[in-house]
């Protein structure tokens, strides 16, 4: 059975410290990896949309990514292609996301003890950073770019200039990891989907923040994390007095796990039907 770690976090914390080699060139604050979609926010945006706009299913987009015809990405950037409403009303819809309870103290918090929040997301950055701006949070963001057209839907372009470019998803989030634990000692990561597990897999147990479909499947595979229900709980386990950890990986480490973890991104990212996540309890970004 898996191990929850919210009673026994100094314990592990000092084990991983003493497996730990620090690499010289590692940056001495932390790095904290978060996806968004129902990680940062109670709901997903892909779900919102397929709830909204039902029709959108009718262009079998998923059904031509499971025949390998498109990229995951493709298939998001079709879906996303397909609304067609005025603008207020998709704010509107993106309003319905509902950014997580304190989200932003917990942000200032980390900030001022040392680490520093990164968003990696396969979603689209149009509706991640407008939400962002609503509560006054500046943070780095890894996500698809985009535009809004009512005429034309949320139009969404690979990132192809950014280092985690990644051609079947646009953001690689295990290449945002194996980034943070090169520059960093101190890394943790915290998501709630199918696109999460291969990130979270790249950390020690105790540097992994689970909830939803997330959590789910790492009990099934007997993978240790911390659960949370609201995002600022990570903040505080992160922040509070015993809750110091190192990452028990080193830069080479990260290096060898990228087969790994590339393998692990096309493993558990294979989508259903639109709208079947509602169902399941598992998501797109």
């Amino acid at each position: 059975m898996a191990r929850c770690f919210r009673n026994h976090s100094i314990e592990l914390s000092k084990e991983i410290m003493n497996q730990t080699t620090i690499n010289s060139k590692q940056d001495s604050g932390g790095i904290l990896v978060s996806d968004f979609d129902g990680t940062m926010t109670r709901y997903d945006f892909y779900d919102l949309v397929c709830r909204e706009f039902p029709g959108i299913s009718a262009g079998d987009f998923w059904k031509q990514y499971e025949e390998g015809r498109i990229t995951h990405f493709e298939a998001l950037r079709s879906i996303f292609a397909s609304i067609r409403c005025p603008k207020k009303r998709l704010v509107e819809i993106i309003d319905r996301m509902v950014i997580e309870p304190g989200l932003r103290e917990a942000v200032l918090d980390l900030r001022q003890k040392g680490w520093s929040v990164v968003v990696a997301s396969a979603g689209c950055d149009w509706y991640i950073k407008r939400l962002l701006r609503s509560i006054d949070v500046s943070i780095t963001v890894h996500a698809n770019p985009g535009t809004f057209s009512p005429d034309k839907g949320l139009l969404v372009t690979a990132p192809e200039r950014s280092p985690f470019f990644s051609r079947d998803l646009g953001v690689n989030k295990v290449a945002v990891v194996r980034d943070a634990l090169k520059r960093s000692a101190h890394v943790a990561f915290a998501g709630d989907g199918r696109p999460d597990l291969a990130p979270a897999l790249l950390l020690p147990p105790a540097g992994r923040f689970a909830k939803n479909w997330l959590a789910k499947r790492l009990r099934e595979i007997d993978e240790g994390f911390h659960p949370f229900v609201q995002w600022s709980e990570v903040a505080q386990a992160l922040t509070g007095e015993e809750a110091q950890f190192k990452s028990s990986r080193t830069g080479q480490d990260a290096d060898i796990s990228q087969k790994e973890g590339d393998k692990l991104e096309k493993d558990f990212t294979s989508p259903g039907k639109c709208g079947d996540s509602l169902r399941r309890g598992d998501k797109r970004s």
